[in-house]
């Protein structure tokens, strides 16, 4: 007799063996801790079966894959604006807080599916870098620098 054998923790299927027969009772087999007679259904790539209690359940296998925090990318720092890469080692969907592309520039914002560019935070930074570089630079035309000293 077939039987199937999932992981304890995961309940994740981890491969197909024969059941021993029971020494005590005639045409009854032994069927170990975590396992089962019903064959699990078959899996596509990013898929995994899963025993859930009775039956198995097709879920989400996306371990391995290389997500980015969207709660950690919220400032306009330029050095922090990165978002903390982390690898996804749970089965199940990728978590809401989570994406899977990278944090473009600190002028990004996570809009619960995808990153979209704050233009009112990239016009405002770039006129606080526009009036510093002129601050910096043309100190003759302010009114507290004269060219002359009358």
């Amino acid at each position: 007799m077939k039987i199937y054998n999932y992981n304890r923790d995961t309940k994740e299927f981890v491969n197909q063996t024969d059941a021993s027969p029971n020494p005590l009772t005639s045409g009854e087999w032994l069927i170990p801790a975590n396992a089962t007679t019903d064959a699990p259904p078959s899996v596509g790539v990013g898929k995994v079966a899963v025993w859930d209690n009775d039956s198995w359940i097709v879920k989400d296998d996306n371990r391995g894959t290389t997500v980015y925090d969207t709660t950690t990318a919220t400032g306009y720092d330029e050095e922090i604006y990165a978002s903390e890469s982390l690898v996804v080692d749970y089965i199940g969907p990728i978590k809401d807080t989570h994406a899977t592309s990278e944090r473009p520039s600190k002028f990004h914002k996570w809009n619960e599916t995808e990153w979209v560019e704050d233009l009112d935070a990239k016009w405002e930074d770039a006129k606080n870098t526009r009036n510093e570089l002129l601050s910096n630079s043309d100190w003759t035309v302010l009114a507290d620098s004269p060219l002359t000293t009358s």
